[in-house]
């Protein structure tokens, strides 16, 4: 869950990205596709229950990001200038670009790289 991937951070800042990080594990451990990312991208448009499930899923992600970015500022680590909601609103929608990503290139190096780029987005 995020939540513990949001536990093992010393600062606010270092949980979201071990979060980030543990997804991406995620990704190159599990060979199936993100079930959420396929209903998204599959159910969304055309089952209103899936679409209200998925986006309460994301909504609670986003909140969890947010709050941690907002302790981040808090703290020091974040930038006082990022906007807490849309750097989270940014986070979450990028998991299902991290997952595309690995399904079409198979490229682990690519895929920590992107990773990479995300967090530095973050910390910037």
């Amino acid at each position: 869950s995020y939540q513990a991937s949001a536990n093992k951070g010393v600062s606010a800042l270092e949980s979201a990205i071990s979060i980030i990080r543990d997804i991406v594990r995620t990704i190159l451990i599990d060979t199936k596709t993100c079930l959420s990312i396929n209903s998204t991208f599959e159910l969304s448009r055309i089952d209103e229950d899936v679409n209200r499930m998925l986006k309460q899923q994301a909504n609670n992600s986003i909140k969890l990001f947010e709050d941690l970015f907002i302790r981040a500022q808090q703290e020091g680590d974040l930038s006082a200038e990022k906007d807490p909601c849309l750097l989270a609103y940014f986070v979450v929608t990028n998991f299902a670009s991290l997952w595309n990503a690995d399904l079409l290139f198979n490229d682990k190096k690519r895929l920590y790289k992107l990773t990479d780029f995300l967090i530095n987005i973050i910390r910037a």
